[in-house]
């Protein structure tokens, strides 16, 4: 099998974290308490960029109205860097 790639964002990362970890091959719940196989799993790298966090809600249409709205304080997910 072929490696693939992800490169993911610092918020994209920890709203997805679960997915991520569903990847991992120690699911034990569906195999009666005993590890899954690692059989039909890809090589995954993932690449996490500290980007600031979450600016795709500023392609909302709400988000033109900025501050009048209370845009950021409702919509906004800075992170510090």
């Amino acid at each position: 099998s072929k490696r693939t790639t992800l490169v993911c964002g610092d918020v994209t990362t920890l709203h997805d974290l679960n997915a991520l970890y569903g990847l991992t091959n120690d699911d034990t719940s569906s195999n009666n308490g005993q590890p899954m196989p690692n059989v039909n799993r890809l090589p995954l790298t993932t690449v996490i960029v500290n980007n600031g966090g979450g600016a795709i809600f500023s392609f909302l249409p709400i988000s033109k109205h900025g501050q009048d709205v209370g845009f950021e304080e409702y919509w906004g997910t800075p992170t510090r860097n």
